[in-house]
């Protein structure tokens, strides 16, 4: 198929573009092969710093939001700052942390605060889900964190009887989350969590797993309540190595769509390798999905909706602070 490249917009002083290509093949340092399954088309983001696709085929960068018919909706609110903003839904309501340290919803690109409990000093929403529930936590001073659950954005926080860190809130009510060993103890034990904001079943414990030096887990939820995590051991866990990709290594990102894809990255001494998972096909290397010759290298996978799109970061032609969407060809998994 023949190339083409639109302009789509600015993002501060950096150009993003739209390519389109039908052909297969590597774009990972030690990928190799073709893609077999039909025509790949991608999205190049230039520093955009991409967070999550949501199933409308919108993407949510660090301090912007890009719309299914890719119009720039900017969240900064000083300039050169960028506001870390952390979910979003289908409807493109984000959910996130304002440059004061609160806890912010944007519409449209316009912020708006949350209600906290009175006396917090910080507070934060970490994930909304499609029915607009929206979960994160508040603070006062150094005193351990209280996590919260808003039905709305315009409700009152109801204070969760849980002490886990909320990654991340379902549709159906589901919280997932973790509690991580103290700053002393990187070398600890995170501890994954579920509670139903809905029901108020839980909190129940669902995995633990070693640290590996880092505090960030690696879970996700989607709409069925099927949880992955990285660790093996766990019956509702992607397998550390499976057929056409070795991912054996630290895996530091997860993410799940309707269907059981899973997409992640994991990093080696030779940088970071993106993966996408099926029950059907095991782990295959993400780049197999790209252009020839594309020259992307260090992929990173954060997101996959459920039209098989996948948005991540990475180098581009030795350039780094990259980010892509990949629309993987029908049949792929």
């Amino acid at each position: 198929m023949k190339s083409s490249k639109v302009a789509l917009g600015l993002f501060g002083a950096f150009a993003t573009s739209l390519f389109l290509d039908g052909c297969g093949g590597n774009g990972d340092s030690g990928a190799t092969g073709t893609n077999s399954a039909g025509p790949t088309s991608y999205i190049t983001m230039v520093h955009f710093g991409a967070i999550a696709v949501n199933n409308a085929g919108g993407i949510l960068g660090q301090s912007e939001y890009l719309t299914p018919s890719r119009a720039t909706v900017h969240f900064n609110e000083v300039d050169d700052y960028s506001v870390p903003v952390m979910s979003v839904n289908d409807s493109g309501v984000v959910v996130g942390q304002d440059l004061r340290g609160e806890a912010t919803y944007w519409v449209n690109g316009v912020a708006a605060k949350l209600k906290v409990p009175a006396g917090a000093t910080s507070s934060s929403a970490t994930s909304i889900n499609d029915a607009g529930q929206i979960v994160g936590w508040d603070q006062v001073n150094t005193a351990e964190p209280s996590i919260l659950y808003w039905k709305s954005a315009s409700a009152t926080p109801i204070v969760l009887p849980v002490k886990f860190i909320p990654v991340q809130i379902g549709k159906n009510g589901d919280v997932v989350g973790w509690i991580a060993p103290s700053a002393a103890n990187l070398t600890g034990t995170l501890t994954y969590y579920r509670y139903n904001v809905n029901t108020g079943t839980g909190p129940v414990a669902i995995a633990t797993e070693s640290s590996e030096g880092t505090w960030l887990p690696r879970i996700a939820l989607n709409a069925t309540g099927t949880v992955v995590l990285r660790t093996p051991s766990n019956a509702a866990v992607i397998p550390v190595s499976g057929p056409g990709e070795n991912i054996d290594g630290k895996v530091s990102n997860l993410s799940i769509n309707d269907q059981g894809d899973v997409v992640g990255y994991l990093l080696d001494s030779s940088g970071s390798h993106s993966f996408i998972w099926a029950k059907s096909r095991g782990a295959v290397n993400l780049a197999t999905f790209l252009p020839k010759k594309s020259g992307w290298t260090n992929l990173a996978a954060v997101s996959i909706n459920d039209n098989g799109q996948v948005v991540g970061n990475g180098s581009l032609n030795g350039v780094p602070l990259q980010s892509f969407l990949l629309q993987l060809p029908s049949g792929a998994f």
